[in-house]
């Protein structure tokens, strides 16, 4: 069994691995680009009264969502990219693997405050220095030099070190070891108070030789556009996992914070506000606490002993400070791509594998290179244990994450902003639930998260719910105590409860319809049935996905009389009406005239999807909208949400 789950293991990572060097797929990398422009020109100019910390920032967010590949496709832009995994030993069957040459540099627990804040410097010295040899070696006399030039060292730079992070990669493995003799030989005996004054001239030393290149160029005599956009960053040094960093060091009376301590050598490095070539850190992670930049309670006051680097202000509680001086952390980058892989689809393959897996993040469709999860329970058993965190088979008990990841992914909730214990849920939720973060306030003290439109998982958590015969019951116990709580958001008139029960009759319609294994006793039907099964196409389909007669629907939610009166003709009107709603979502303003597509087409995609929208509370008219599909007496599609005369 052990030996099984290895190997089982060791397949995941080689996919994973696979997925990497796939040729990439969206926009994601070229937004992160344009974040880091912004970011450049507002910390060299700065809004009226603002100045920003250091030249950092992240991109957090949760499993799966393409945070590492974005960043490494930076290449495609030109713009070189140095990449640590700091991936914890608890993780370590994953991809990409920790960078071990680097990663002990910035672990050891037994450091105090100051030596690691000198290994941070140091470290910073070590790659700015040996990044000028790599960059000088591939790189022809400046006689010679042209802007081709430019393109070609750094290609092949990234071609070496970012196209493949993988332990094979030998080339990495030599400069990451480079970086650490030299880290090793820099901290016997130096100066302490000399390291921030050399760490800025390497960092200087290192922008210089690159700006030569852009000089060159941009040259006049030259018929070349630049190789890389007007204000990107010249290096961009990716810092991957450092979640480790994050949770405080030290006793109680010298605890300090190891990620604070790193991003205030990066600030060392950021004096400069020229508008020349620099160096950018971008941190990445699913840990939301690495947008934060936020000390932990316990630290007040923690003393390092080099002067050259601090002040006597700087003692203080590290975010109270940033907050004093009027200072600004750069907000995280969230724009990462949805939906990469859809493609035009049809009406009647709604909750198909092959449909379903390129909705949502790019991991489903990364896995499904791995033999494993080709099937569709495969597939959901994998999803699941994303959402809860935990195999199934192991849990004793529902956690109230646990609920709260697969109610939220089905039903929209949300948490609101006054309860205590929002802020740790929401940061959990992001963290190892799955839950996507969509911005941050200012001063970082509120997340704006959600789940969006993702049938992969929407399937896992329906299944879910059904697994035990008293699943549903412990979840409902957890939302209405929760709700009690002032944690759980009900909705302005309680538009929460009426989302389970549609999305309820639902699941219980698809049971029925399709024969679904459930624990305990299958609902029972209360009619006949109204409507023939949907004429799904060929092919493996996810059970809680595939559509539903409305009139069953109806019938499990509503009664045995509410087809008393007018049977006829509803029956008539709607016995080939069907719906695929499998999740909510929450409209965060009114539907106000579609741009560039027609409502049918609005409502088209939203049903092979298997969307259920709630609207915003201000909506006029409507509350709800639950598109409905109308097959033709051919089982061909008709229309959507109108029958067709």
């Amino acid at each position: 069994m052990v030996q099984q789950r290895m190997a089982d293991s060791d397949a995941k990572v080689a996919a994973l691995k696979r997925a990497m060097s796939n040729p990439f797929v969206g926009f994601s990398a070229a937004a992160l680009l344009d974040h880091l422009i912004k970011c450049r020109r507002l910390f060299r100019e700065g809004a009226a009264g603002t100045r920003f910390y250091a030249k950092f920032t992240s991109v957090c967010n949760s499993s799966g969502t393409g945070k590492t590949r974005a960043v490494l496709q930076l290449r495609d832009h030109h713009v070189p990219v140095v990449y640590i995994n700091l991936r914890p030993v608890s993780d370590s069957l994953n991809y990409p693997p920790s960078d071990d040459e680097i990663a002990p540099l910035l672990k050891r627990s037994t450091d105090t405050a100051t030596q690691f804040f000198l290994s941070c410097i140091i470290l910073f010295r070590a790659l700015f220095q040996q990044l000028l040899v790599e960059f000088i070696q591939r790189s022809p006399d400046s006689a010679q030099r042209s802007a081709a030039d430019f393109v070609e060292m750094v290609t092949k730079w990234n071609d070496d070190f970012t196209a493949d992070v993988s332990l094979e990669n030998q080339n990495r493995r030599e400069f990451l070891g480079a970086v650490r003799d030299l880290h090793t030989e820099m901290a016997k005996g130096s100066p302490s108070d000399t390291h921030a004054a050399l760490l800025k001239h390497d960092h200087n030393q290192l922008c210089q030789f690159l700006e030569t290149f852009r000089m060159e160029n941009e040259s006049p005599s030259k018929d070349t556009a630049p190789p890389i956009p007007s204000g990107s960053p010249m290096l961009v040094i990716a810092i991957d996992e450092p979640q480790e960093l994050t949770e405080p060091r030290g006793g109680h009376n010298d605890a300090y914070s190891p990620f604070h301590l790193l991003g205030r050598a990066i600030k060392v490095f950021s004096e400069s506000r020229s508008p020349g070539p620099d160096a950018w850190v971008v941190f990445l992670s699913t840990n939301s606490k690495v947008t934060h930049f936020a000390a932990p309670a316990v630290i007040r006051m923690y003393a390092l002993t080099f002067s050259i680097f601090i002040t006597l202000t700087d003692l203080a509680d590290p975010s109270q400070r940033v907050l004093n001086e009027g200072q600004l952390i750069f907000p995280p980058f969230c724009l990462l791509q949805w939906d990469t892989f859809d493609e035009p689809k049809n009406v009647l393959s709604v909750g198909n594998y092959e449909d379903t897996i390129s909705f949502g993040r790019p991991l489903w469709k990364s896995v499904n290179s791995l033999e494993l999860y080709r099937k569709p329970e495969a597939m959901s058993k994998f999803a699941l244990t994303k959402l809860i965190n935990s195999d199934v088979n192991r849990i004793n008990l529902i956690s109230n994450e646990m609920a709260l990841a697969v109610l939220g992914q089905r039903f929209a909730i949300d948490f609101l902003f006054g309860a205590w214990e929002a802020v740790p849920f929401v940061d959990t939720s992001v963290a190892s639930h799955m839950r996507v973060l969509t911005s941050t306030t200012e001063d970082r003290s509120w997340q704006y998260t959600t789940y969006p439109s993702e049938p992969v998982l929407s399937n896992a958590a329906a299944q879910f719910m059904y697994m035990e015969e008293q699943t549903v019951s412990w979840l409902s116990r957890t939302l209405v105590q929760t709700i009690f709580d002032g944690l759980v958001d009900a909705g302005e008139v309680g538009e929460l409860i009426s989302r389970l029960l549609i999305l309820i009759s639902r699941d219980f319609a698809a049971i029925l319809n399709y024969r679904i294994q459930i624990a305990g006793d299958s609902p029972k039907s209360r009619s006949p049935p109204l409507s023939q099964r949907f004429p799904s196409s060929h092919g493996d389909f996810f059970p809680y996905l595939r559509p539903v007669p409305l009139l069953d629907v109806l019938d499990i939610l509503l009664g045995l009389e509410w087809l008393s009166e007018c049977r006829e003709d509803i029956v008539s009107a709607f016995k080939r009406a069907y719906i695929s709603a499998s999740h909510w979502n929450v409209l965060s303003k009114d539907i106000g005239p579609l741009l560039n597509v027609t409502a049918s087409d609005w409502l088209k995609s939203y049903f092979l999807c298997g969307v259920a929208v709630q609207c915003h509370h201000d909506q006029p008219l409507i509350d709800k909208v639950v598109p409905i599909l109308f097959l033709d007496a051919a089982g061909q599609y008709a229309s959507i949400s109108a029958p067709k005369d």
